[in-house]
């Protein structure tokens, strides 16, 4: 028996929205205000192969959401545990993604913790030494594991002086270069 209907049913993607927000950056833009689950997304063209120090982005990231100038880490976990939102930051090797997940109804102040943490880092001491040394503790627990050696071996040998073919936690002996001004600078 052949089936009812042969035709493809195509995919209705929702109404985009393009914005351009300066020369490098656009604002792509789906609304559907039948969701009450709003997913925000940021991202940016410059990924870890562009790094000064690699593997410093990393812990960058990890710090925006760290407190900034105006709440401390613990503030602003709260503040978004309150609200129900999850802010998160990843990066690749040719670009970066911020995440904002929230309900619509909070979106306004999630938004602003956004805006908070991505232009108002406080990069304080005590939260970039604990970040570090969380990143030290993930380095090794890579350097232990041998899908993570053989890839790190595969990529310098394919890349070699390229950012491609760098360690994705860095060099070992770059680590302490993660101070406060170079992750500044990174932020930057």
């Amino acid at each position: 028996v052949p089936p009812a209907s042969t035709d493809i049913p195509a995919f209705l993607a929702p109404g985009t929205k393009r914005i351009n927000i300066n020369n490098d950056s656009q604002l792509l833009h789906f609304y559907s205000n039948t969701h009450p689950l709003v997913s925000f997304k940021i991202v940016f063209h410059k990924g870890t192969s562009e790094e000064e120090y690699p593997g410093i982005s990393k812990v960058m990231f990890e710090l925006l959401t760290s407190g900034t100038d105006s709440k401390s880490a613990l503030d602003f976990a709260t503040e978004l545990d309150y609200l129900g939102a999850s802010l998160n930051f990843s990066e690749s090797r040719d670009y970066a993604v911020c995440k904002l997940n929230c309900l619509s109804e909070v979106f306004d102040t999630a938004f602003e913790l956004l805006k908070d943490a991505l232009f108002n880092p406080k990069f304080d001491e005590l939260e970039i030494e604990k970040t570090v040394r969380k990143f030290k503790s993930a380095k090794e627990q890579e350097e232990a594991d041998s899908n993570y050696l053989s890839t790190t071996a595969m990529m310098a040998s394919l890349f070699r002086e390229h950012p491609y073919g760098y360690p994705e936690y860095g060099f070992s002996e770059e680590v302490e270069e993660f101070t406060r001004k170079n992750i500044k600078n990174c932020w930057e």
